[in-house]
C-alpha cells in the first residue's frame, strides 16, 4: 500500500476534486505488470488522501488512518494528539484543525512531506509529491551517500525540497487554521540496567519470550519466511505458532539442493514443526534486464540498490499478491549486529557508510565535484555516548529507516512487512543493554541456540549473489551504455564518468545461480566458525573501491534524475492540481 495526502490552505470550505481518483499520479508508481486494488479515497473540506492498493489490513477511521501492523492500538490513535501506538506504521490523522504525521520507532514505513504557504503534501512517494508539484528540484547532497551505501543520506530525498519524517515516534504537525508546521522528535538515548553479568542473558529470555510470544497474527493470512540464520529462526521460536502459521523460501532454483544452504535448512525447521513450507524460486527474467530494472526503478523509486532479490522481475512478490497473502514476517534486529565499536570511523564502517571520498585519492576525487558528505549535527557523537550506543542509535535514526525502509519499499505495493524485532517494546528492551550484549547479536545467538531443536544454521544463502550480477555482462553493458549517455547531460562530470567507465570489464565467467563450488562452500564454513569481530576485519581489510557497485548506484542516480524531470515537465502540460 501507498498513500498521498493533499491538503490545501485556502480550500477548507469546498472539498478538493480528486480528477480521475488521482489515477494519472499513480501510474508513474506502479509497474507495466501489476493491477492493483482499487483505490481508496479519503474526503473532507480542504483535504484529499488516497491509499494506493489498499488490503484487507487497511483502517480508516474518520479523516485517519494507518499503513502497517499495531501491535499495540491506543483507543485514541485517529486523533491527532492522541496516543502513539505501538508496531510497523506510517499513521496519518487529522481532524479539521490538525493534520498529523507519525513514525514508528525504527521508521518502517517512509513518509515524504513538502510544505509551503498554499499547500502541504504528504505521501510514501517522492514521485507522487514531484507530480502534483509539477517540479523537479535536485539533491546532489544525497548522491555521494547513496555511491557510498547505495541509500539517500539523512533525511534527504532526490527534491530537496523533500523531507522525510524522522524515525522514533516523531510527527510533523500541521496546525491548519494558523497554516504552521511543527516537528516533534524523541531524544533517542541508551540506559543500560545494571545487574550481575550472568542475569542478563535470563533477563533478555524473559522479556524477549513474553515480547514476542504476546504478538497475535492471522496466521491464514501471514507468512513466515526462513532463511537459514539467527533472526528468523528466533521468530519462529519465541511467537506463537500453530499449525496453520505458513513458512515460506525463495532463491534460485538450485538452491532446494543445497544441503548448507537456507532454503534446505528451512525445509528442515518447517517439517521439525510440523508446519506447511514453499519454495518460490527466484531465477534471472528472461524480460531484458532494461526492462527488470525499470520495474525496479518504478516500485521502489530508487531508494536502494538491492536489486539482486528481484531479478525474477518481482515474479514473486506478484504471486504473493495474487494469493492474497496480507504480509510477511521479517526478523531484522532494531540494533546493528557488528562487535562494539571503538571510534567514529568505525562507527560508520559498522553502519556499511564510510565516506565516500575515503576509497580515493583526493586529487582525484577533487576532481569530480561531488556534494560534501557532512554528518548531520544532531546525527554526529553526543558527549555522554559511547561508541557503541552512537553507533546503535545511527542505526536507528539513520540507517533502519534508509536501508531497511527503503528496502520495505520494494514490497510494500504487493504485501505488507512486519518486523516484530522493530517494535518499541522490543528497541525498548535492546536500550537497557550494556554495549558488549548488544553488539554481535550476543543474546539473540545464545537465546536461539538454547532452544534449537538441534538443526543446523546454514551458512550459505539462496538469492542471487549481487556482487556477482552486477559483474555479468548483461548488467555491465547497461551500466556502461547509461554512464556514456549521460556524459554531457547528466548529475556527473564527465572525469567522473570516464573513471566509473574505465574500471568496468564484463566478466563472461560470471555463472549467476549456479551451484557455489566446493572452494567457497569450505572458505564459508570456515569463516562461519570466526568470531563476528574476526570476520569483519577479514572483510574490511580486503575491501577497495567496488567499481561495479559504485557504477550500478551511479546508473540508478542518472535514471532516477532523468525519470522525475521528465515526470516533472509532464505534470506541468497536463497538471493533477493546480498549486498556486
Amino acid at each position: 500500500m501507498k498513500f498521498i495526502c493533499l491538503c490545501q490552505r485556502e480550500s477548507n470550505v469546498t472539498p478538493l476534486p480528486i480528477p480521475l481518483n488521482f489515477t494519472n499520479l499513480t501510474e508513474k508508481f506502479v509497474p507495466d505488470h501489476f493491477t492493483p486494488n482499487p483505490m481508496r479515497s479519503i474526503q473532507s473540506p480542504g483535504l484529499s488522501m488516497s491509499i494506493i492498493n489498499p488490503l484487507d489490513i487497511l483502517e480508516v477511521k474518520n479523516d485517519s488512518f494507518y499503513l502497517g501492523l499495531l501491535t499495540h492500538k491506543p483507543q485514541d490513535w485517529h486523533i491527532p494528539g492522541g496516543g502513539i501506538p505501538d508496531g510497523n506504521y506510517a499513521l496519518i490523522r487529522a481532524n479539521e484543525d490538525t493534520l498529523e504525521l507519525v513514525s514508528d520507532v525504527s521508521g518502517t514505513h517512509p513518509m515524504w512531506y513538502y510544505y509551503d504557504e498554499q499547500v502541504f503534501i504528504a505521501s510514501s512517494s517522492q514521485v507522487a509529491i514531484i507530480s502534483l508539484l509539477g517540479s523537479y528540484q535536485p539533491n546532489p547532497k544525497t548522491y555521494p551517500w547513496f555511491l557510498s551505501g547505495g541509500h539517500h543520506g539523512p533525511l534527504m530525498g532526490w527534491d530537496q525540497r523533500i523531507r522525510k519524517v524522522r524515525s522514533n515516534h516523531s510527527k510533523i504537525v500541521l496546525d491548519r487554521n494558523q497554516w504552521t508546521l511543527d516537528e516533534v522528535t524523541n531524544k533517542l538515548s541508551f540506559s543500560p540496567v545494571k545487574m550481575d553479568s550472568s542475569r542478563y542473558f535470563s533477563y533478555y529470555q524473559e522479556e524477549m519470550t513474553n515480547l514476542l510470544g504476546s504478538i497475535n497474527l492471522d496466521y491464514h493470512r501471514w507468512v513466515l519466511p526462513l532463511s537459514g540464520g539467527v533472526d528468523s529462526r528466533a521468530l519462529l521460536l519465541l511467537m506463537k505458532r500453530d499449525l496453520n502459521l505458513r513458512t515460506l523460501s525463495w532463491g534460485h532454483s538450485s538452491a532446494e539442493k543445497n544441503p548448507i544452504g537456507d532454503v534446505y535448512t528451512a525445509k528442515k525447521l518447517a517439517k521439525h514443526f510440523h508446519l506447511s513450507h514453499e519454495f518460490y524460486p527466484v531465477d534471472i527474467s528472461p524480460l531484458p534486464f532494461e526492462q527488470i530494472f525499470d520495474r525496479f526503478l518504478t516500485i521502489g523509486e530508487g531508494r536502494v540498490d538491492a536489486i539482486a532479490g528481484y531479478v525474477d522481475g518481482f515474479d514473486v512478490w506478484n504471486q504473493f499478491f495474487d494469493q492474497n497473502i496480507e504480509g510477511i514476517i521479517r526478523g531484522d534486529l532494531p540494533v546493528s549486529q557488528m562487535p562494539v565499536a571503538k571510534s567514529v570511523e568505525e562507527v560508520w564502517e559498522y553502519l556499511c557508510m564510510p565516506p565516500f571520498k575515503n576509497s580515493f585519492n583526493k586529487e582525484l576525487y577533487d576532481t569530480w565535484e561531488l556534494s560534501d558528505q557532512d554528518i548531520p549535527k544532531d546525527l554526529q557523537k553526543r558527549d555522554d555516548e559511547t561508541f557503541t550506543e552512537y553507533r546503535d542509535r545511527a542505526f536507528i535514526e539513520y540507517r533502519a529507516p534508509s536501508c531497511h525502509g527503503g528496502r520495505n519499499d520494494l514490497k510494500l505495493l504487493h504485501t505488507e512487512v512486519f518486523s516484530p524485532l522493530q517494535t518499541t517494546a522490543v528497541v525498548n528492551l535492546y536500550k537497557t543493554l550494556p554495549d558488549e550484549y548488544r553488539a554481535g547479536k550476543t543474546l539473540l545467538n545464545q537465546l536461539v541456540k538454547k532452544l534449537n531443536p538441534g538443526i543446523p544454521f546454514a551458512i550459505t544463502d539462496s538469492v542471487v549473489d549481487y556482487k556477482e550480477y552486477l559483474r555479468h555482462p548483461l548488467v555491465v553493458n547497461f551500466v556502461r551504455q547509461n554512464l556514456q549517455d549521460s556524459m554531457n547531460s547528466g548529475p556527473f562530470n564527465q572525469k567522473f564518468i570516464q573513471h566509473l567507465i574505465k574500471n568496468l570489464n564484463p566478466d563472461t565467467k560470471v555463472q549467476i545461480g549456479k551451484r557455489q563450488n566446493f572452494k567457497t562452500i569450505t572458505r564459508r564454513k570456515v569463516k562461519s566458525f570466526l568470531p563476528r569481530a574476526w570476520q569483519y576485519k577479514i572483510k574490511s581489510s580486503s575491501q577497495g573501491p567496488d567499481f561495479y557497485r559504485i557504477a550500478f548506484r551511479a546508473c540508478m542516480i542518472i535514471q532516477m534524475d532523468a525519470r522525475l524531470k521528465e515526470i516533472a515537465a509532464q505534470s506541468q502540460q497536463n497538471p493533477i492540481y493546480n498549486l498556486v
